[in-house]
């Protein structure tokens, strides 16, 4: 045991310390404070006569220093080493901890690696509050707990009742509400949404054109209908309730913007495709308010039926026991209401949530059946991405761990609350993490990781294996004659689009492949299987009704791109000067808030359009492309107008204004 304990506390460590750049929190590797991790978890600490005693979840604990037994309840529980005092702290062995939570089952090990990786990443990193839950549906076991502050300034800590923003995760719970129309004939997963909502209509890509009528609910369900991905206007707000015309208006709104590419085509994010799923359901059933029918259909279909009475995709300004938001800085900021409800509104807590992850692992908790379930987990993008990456069901993404273990789930980020609800369905083992602060983005994700690993290596007695990124064990480099390099640069090469990546350049040079943007050169080494290797990751081309498409495989992320051949894309044209500068958000409804708060216009040395996106705390700089007199990010078009003599610009809905 104390072998498998090290080798588990081995790899928590080094989880915390890739979450953390390497800082570590005020404990030695193994140990953690005795007061930190109890009152952190909301335990009550207190010295009596010389010893620790700790009063934690009905239970009262005197652990006493260099003593080999803690008593619980009065009864003598073994250590496994005693207690000591370092520099004035009393400090615990990291297995020792688990003791502390009694409901740790058959994985107190896993138990540990959980309360140890949450801790010292919160404090590494200025988390104010976390909530977390284990389970496994084979076995009925079930493990939640909170950490830190709901309300720092009124000194309110987390349990596992403090309800969370898990933002995207509740786009698994829309997906069951549309499968369950499914399951009833009320929606044909293939046919046309106009099928359903015969007003529905966007305008053809300017770059890659398509038609939407030919978007299909598999293509909302599994993201690839060419949907533009937000309506930054009022997505979220602040100021004492919803803003409903996020849901009601979208349709009238998406009738005035452009697909992001053909419907089917390719693989893109869409939270404008959920919400119009919770469109689609409302309407089915006949409520005339979008906003309010999507209310009351999660709460009767899908909530009430699996007993989570606390869970929601409604807020309201007073709901008790609910975590506060957190800047980058730890400072509170205002409530927020996110109002795209069928894309992530859901409001939920620990204990609800393991409710939740037993009926996705187990047999669909009487609210969809066993087989709609089994469907739904399955790759429904075989056809557009390669099996050994990222893919998606309908509402579940496939997803690997930092060390590559293949897992099934759905995260969510809003602004300062970020969540990861992860399994591995073979052993019926879930996971939940969600944080309340802005850089709780570098926590949910590894930890949660972590803690499903760790939980395979109690149940299974292995660590699993790191997935490898080449289904061909043979593959190897190759050289190309330049015949064949010519060849290839004939029917490849030119322009792409690459999304967030930007616009490259395939050509040669030097007798080799390579991918250019400006100065950056990437050569692109041939390999057996016709895939081109680079530092970026792994280039493949094809050719599919005469267009030409390269896919990016990176870190079990696709990014496709398409070719475009009018050199126009690349040079801004005369008179853009104009608009460089920085654009700040301003709000256009009561309480609007800012999912990108500041994008900055400029010219690079070579005269392309930038734009640098301020985005809680991250900047990305992309270019911007030109086409047919219309600009776009990505595959988003965005517009430039004047109003009284100030620039404004309208990015996905959302209005920014320059200084």
């Amino acid at each position: 045991m104390k072998r498998f304990f090290k080798k588990v506390a081995a790899v928590g460590l080094a989880a915390v310390m890739t979450v953390t750049g390497g800082v570590m929190a005020f404990a030695a590797p193994g140990q953690m404070g005795l007061r930190w991790l109890a009152e952190s978890a909301g335990a009550y600490v207190d010295w009596v006569d010389g010893s620790v005693t700790v009063d934690f979840n009905g239970d009262h604990w005197v652990f006493t220093p260099d003593q080999p037994d803690a008593q619980r309840n009065g009864v003598d529980i073994a250590l496994s080493n005693p207690i000591v005092i370092d520099d004035g702290r009393s400090v615990i062995t990291f297995e020792d901890a688990a003791f502390l939570f009694a409901d740790a089952g058959e994985f107190p090990q896993t138990v540990a690696t959980a309360v140890f990786t949450a801790l010292q990443s919160m404090e590494a990193l200025g988390v104010v509050g976390l909530t977390m839950a284990i389970v496994d549906a084979q076995t009925g076991f079930t493990w939640a707990q909170g950490f830190g502050y709901a309300d720092s300034v009124n000194g309110v800590r987390v349990d596992a009742d403090t309800l969370f923003q898990v933002a995207s995760t509740g786009k698994v719970f829309t997906a069951i509400a549309i499968m369950q129309l499914v399951e009833q004939g009320l929606i044909d997963l293939d046919a046309p949404i106009i099928n359903y909502i015969p007003e529905f209509s966007m305008l053809p890509s300017p770059i890659l054109g398509g038609d939407s009528d030919e978007v299909t609910v598999r293509m909302l369900l599994n993201n690839t209908s060419g949907i533009t991905g937000n309506n930054m206007r009022g997505i979220v707000t602040n100021m004492g309730g919803h803003y409903q015309g996020q849901t009601n208006d979208l349709l009238d709104w998406l009738a005035t913007r452009e697909l992001s590419f053909p419907p089917g085509m390719a693989w893109e994010y869409s939270n404008n495709g959920w919400t119009l799923l919770g469109i689609l359901a409302t309407r089915i059933l006949g409520f005339d308010n979008y906003f309010e029918g999507f209310v009351q259909l999660m709460e009767e279909n899908v909530l009430a039926p699996l007993g989570m009475e606390r869970s929601s995709v409604y807020r309201t300004a007073g709901l008790p026991n609910i975590a506060m938001p957190y800047g980058v800085d730890g400072t509170q900021e205002a409530v927020i209401f996110a109002n795209s409800l069928a894309a992530g509104s859901m409001l939920s807590n620990a204990n609800e949530m393991a409710l939740f992850m037993h009926a996705l692992l187990g047999d669909g908790g009487g609210i969809i059946s066993p087989a709609t379930l089994a469907y739904m987990k399955q790759i429904h993008t075989g056809d557009l991405l390669p099996a050994d990456t990222m893919a998606q069901g309908l509402g579940f993404l496939h997803l690997p761990t930092a060390t590559g273990l293949p897992t099934t789930g759905h995260g969510g980020t809003l602004i300062q609350y970020h969540t990861e609800m992860i399994f591995d369905l073979d052993s019926g083992i879930g996971v939940f993490v969600s944080t309340n602060t802005v850089m709780g983005m570098h926590v949910a994700s590894p930890v949660a990781g972590t803690v499903l690993e760790m939980a395979l290596v109690e149940k299974n007695g292995y660590v699993a294996q790191q997935a490898q990124p080449e289904t061909d064990p043979y593959l190897t480099h190759i050289e190309l004659t330049e015949a064949q390099l010519a060849e290839f640069i004939k029917e490849f090469g030119g322009l792409y689009f690459f999304g967030q990546a930007g616009i490259w350049s395939l050509e040669l040079m030097d007798g080799m492949a390579v991918f250019a943007q400006g100065h950056t050169i990437l050569p692109l080494t041939p390999m057996s299987d016709g895939s081109f290797d680079a530092v970026s990751g792994r280039y493949t081309f094809q050719m599919v009704d005469g267009m030409a498409i390269s896919i990016l495989s990176v870190g079990g992320t696709e990014i496709p791109a398409v070719r475009i051949d009018d050199i126009e894309v690349l040079a801004a044209p005369a008179g853009f000067e104009q608009w460089v500068g920085i654009y700040d958000f301003t709000p256009q409804i009561e309480g609007d808030t800012a999912v990108i708060e500041r994008v900055i216009i400029s010219l690079n040395e070579h005269g392309m359009a930038m734009i640098t996106i301020m985005q809680a705390g991250v900047v990305m700089p992309v270019p911007l492309g030109y086409y047919e007199g219309r600009w776009f990010l990505r595959a988003d078009p965005l517009t430039f107008s004047v109003e009284n003599g100030v620039a404004e610009l309208d990015l996905m809905g959302g209005r920014f204004v320059r200084q």
